[in-house]
């Protein structure tokens, strides 16, 4: 999480848990997607899901639910 309050991820994304959009797996840091105007606070991270704290206190996931972790 930068200063600014955007998210980065890299790794796998095989399952969307990278948060960009894509299902695809990055060696890169790549941007997290926020709805508009909102500001990350801070990430959780599991083996195929992710979890973006605002600082607004609003919580998204993106990735796996097979185990509704999401």
């Amino acid at each position: 999480v930068t200063s600014g309050g955007a998210a980065y991820a890299m790794g796998d994304g095989s399952k969307g848990q990278l948060g960009n959009g894509e299902c695809s797996s990055s060696t890169t840091p790549q941007k997290m997607i926020l709805p508009d105007k909102e500001k990350a606070k801070s990430v959780a991270v599991g083996k195929n899901h992710s979890v973006v704290l605002t600082q607004d206190g609003n919580v998204y996931a993106c990735g796996a639910n097979n185990l509704m972790q999401v």
